[in-house]
């Protein structure tokens, strides 16, 4: 049987195996396409087949974003390879939302947003806004 990750293969790069991919293959093709989930994915199930842990870990947090179904890709990146035996090297992955959350830490960000805000100068308007009769209906005067 011919796994998804090779269908997805073939149809991107005709090429038989994720194997015959070079990771700047892939690289190229996400910049090229930078929403296309697929891409992510492929590129995330090269790093786990290559053993690269720490790469995988931050590929899997991006991929997991342009998925909805979470389950779906735990099954895909622990499907048997091409060579019909399933990946024992990897331990299983948990790829909830809300784990992936926890990698993100939320003082960072605020620190971000409020140094953003606090750079952007705060400027009058120039023109006054005008409102004329007839465009805004009164409450009171419709019952």
């Amino acid at each position: 049987m011919v796994s998804n990750i090779s269908q997805i293969v073939y149809q991107l790069f005709q090429k038989e195996t994720l194997d015959e991919v070079s990771e700047s293959e892939l690289r190229y093709f996400i910049r090229q396409y930078p929403y296309a989930g697929t891409g992510h994915l492929l590129l995330a199930k090269k790093l786990q087949l290559e053993g690269e842990k720490r790469a995988f870990e931050r590929e899997i947090a991006v991929t997991s974003i342009y998925f909805n179904n979470p389950a779906w890709l735990q099954f895909v990146l622990q499907e048997p390879n091409e060579n019909g035996r399933a990946d024992t090297q990897h331990p299983p992955i948990s790829i909830h939302p809300t784990e992936i959350e926890k990698q993100i830490d939320p003082e960072d960000e605020l620190e971000e947003e409020n140094t953003a805000v606090e750079d952007q100068e705060v400027q009058p308007a120039d023109d006054p806004i005008v409102v004329l009769p007839g465009e805004v209906s009164d409450p009171a005067s419709e019952n």
